[in-house]
């Protein structure tokens, strides 16, 4: 899968690590931010650096998997994700009890099986983890067909979620490689 990733947290956060001062408007060619939201950019990765280092990262993410640039993204590079790494990010300031926003656009390298699956994004911060992935037909499971699945567990005062939002990805969206989707 290929990725251009965004976080921006909510205003209302009082954790000064998800407070930005510069201006971001000229991230990339590709990106521009409205200006309502520069001051609350907690991470943005273009993959354009060969390290796969982000232009901002306000908190401190620390990457858990290999950034894999790719050189095919839907504007500019992606970076390579399912077999080649992921987007895994881990930082203290993720947590379900504040609001943030991820926006990403993303496209699997190979089309998608009926008993496969792939990881859209993995956000801990260190034991709670949110997860939204894919995942289709097994032996383990009663899964039939590739269904998306949102799961967040481990944080205290928040109930634990293992929710499957879409019990046939296949039906709703062309899960072809190459074919570029938006999730937000």
């Amino acid at each position: 899968m290929s990725v251009l990733c965004v976080l921006c947290a909510s205003a209302a956060s009082e954790d000064a690590r998800l407070v930005t001062a510069p201006a971001y408007a000229n991230l990339s060619p590709h990106v521009a931010l409205p200006p309502f939201l520069e001051d609350r950019l907690a991470y943005y990765n273009s993959f354009e650096s060969a390290d796969g280092r982000p232009e901002v990262n306000s908190v401190d993410a620390q990457h858990g998997a290999k950034i894999t640039r790719s050189e095919a993204g839907v504007l500019g590079r992606g970076t390579a994700t399912g077999k080649s790494g992921e987007i895994h990010l881990r930082s203290p300031a993720f947590s379900p009890h504040r609001p943030l926003s991820v926006l990403f656009w993303w496209a699997l390298q190979e089309d998608a099986r009926i008993d496969g699956g792939f990881r859209l994004f993995h956000l801990t911060n260190g034991r709670g983890f949110v997860s939204h992935f894919s995942r289709g037909k097994g032996d383990w499971c009663a899964l039939e067909r590739p269904a998306g699945v949102l799961q967040v567990y481990h944080f205290p005062g928040i109930r634990d979620v293992n929710g499957i939002y879409d019990h046939d990805l296949l039906k709703r969206l062309d899960l072809k490689a190459g074919v570029w989707h938006h999730t937000a």
